[in-house]
């Protein structure tokens, strides 16, 4: 799958541009965040310890100008520090994010298709 996404990337980065109207805007995201649980709400059980995770999130996003069309997509990976990797062929942490399409018809009306 992510050779796929990555193979789909360099594809359209190859594609030429002529027009000024035409643009490739590639973008990267990266954030860290910690946790600490000692409680939520209410206090911590009685023999139960505080935990500190660290939580990762990085985003890919990509977007395609051409004439009246507009292409965007963002795929995200997020991982949870000190977590054991799978060894399973299907990749939990990986998701299509967010993609769509949208086609210009007049500057007042467009459509608008994806999630």
């Amino acid at each position: 799958m992510i050779k796929k996404i990555i193979i789909g990337v360099f594809v359209l980065g190859a594609l030429p541009v002529f027009s000024q109207v035409d643009s490739l805007k590639i973008g990267l995201d990266f954030r860290t965040r910690a946790e600490l649980d000692n409680g939520q709400k209410t206090l911590i059980a009685e023999g139960k310890s505080a935990e500190n995770t660290v939580v990762s999130r990085a985003r890919l996003n990509m977007d395609y100008f051409y004439q009246n069309l507009q292409l965007y997509f963002s795929i995200q990976d997020a991982r949870t520090w000190g977590e054991n990797a799978s060894t399973a062929s299907k990749n939990q942490n990986f998701v299509l994010n967010e993609a769509w399409a949208k086609y210009q018809f007049t500057p007042k009306a467009a459509l608008k298709i994806g999630r």
